[in-house]
């Protein structure tokens, strides 16, 4: 039988995700230490305006807090590279990665010339998914991506597309019988 997840359960791992003590997060989050580590251990639960500005100050989902729903965020936009790190930070949680650097040639299109001149070589850094899901969608998506740019198709093929893809894949769960060997070799 699974474990009921309770919102002291729930409030935690929001804490942990921030990476914050309790004295931090409470003032975060506009209570005192002593309060959130009651509403931590499911001693005392917030009242409903407390609950709402929690919710607020962690851009978390009142009904994932309650219990109510598996989905944590509030319509998460990435506006900083802060917001963008935290994402990578948070797939490396869960999703085996793996980086590499590299030097690429890079051509770049000379408009005096009409032609492609070549750089010199430029540091790039790789990041890939170790997970079979992961680069199924990352090989589809780069195919959707180019008969987009290529106008083979239009936007509302592509969004169409994207829904699908989400729709199939929304009760799929991160699973590590999904990544690939340690040792596999990477083709680039």
């Amino acid at each position: 039988m699974e474990e009921k997840t309770t919102f002291g359960m729930r409030l935690k791992e929001t804490r942990e995700d921030f990476i914050m003590n309790q004295q931090e997060f409470s003032e975060m989050i506009g209570c005192t230490q002593s309060a959130l580590s009651a509403y931590e251990n499911d001693m005392k639960l917030p009242s409903l305006e407390t609950a709402v500005q929690i919710a607020k100050a962690t851009t978390t989902s009142l009904d994932w807090l309650t219990g109510l729903s598996e989905n944590s965020q509030l319509n998460f936009e990435i506006k900083t590279y802060q917001d963008v790190i935290r994402c990578l930070l948070e797939f490396e949680k869960v999703l085996n990665i793996r980086m590499k650097s590299d030097f690429l040639e890079v051509s770049v299109y000379d408009e005096n010339q009409k032609s492609m001149v070549r750089e010199s070589k430029r540091s790039v850094r790789l990041l890939y998914f170790n997970d079979r899901e992961l680069e199924q969608f990352m090989w589809d998506w780069d195919k959707m991506r180019t008969l987009l740019k290529k106008k083979f198709i239009d936007d509302e093929v592509y969004e169409l597309w994207k829904e699908k893809t989400l729709r199939k894949l929304k009760n799929t769960k991160v699973s590590k019988s999904n990544f690939f060997e340690e040792d596999d070799e990477i083709l680039f």
